[in-house]
């Protein structure tokens, strides 16, 4: 079991990091380009800050619970 949260805690990492340079090149082109914030920028922060949770409840199931450290 801890071998498959394992590697599903390294995939999320990465969608994570997707998540946030998506955000972080919209955000930055509506700042530049005064564009209004659209309902896309929302569904963009929605989807980081969504990852970004169950990349920290892996994280600490990974830890807490399945981890051969912590037993």
């Amino acid at each position: 079991m801890y071998p498959l949260f394992l590697a599903l805690h390294n995939l999320l990492r990465w969608l994570v990091i997707i998540a946030a340079i998506i955000v972080l090149v919209r955000t930055l082109q509506g700042l530049r380009s005064r564009r209004p914030w659209t309902a896309l920028d929302d569904r963009m922060g929605q989807l980081y800050t969504v990852s970004m949770d169950i990349q920290l409840l892996v994280g600490l199931v990974l830890f807490f619970v399945l981890s051969p450290l912590t037993r």
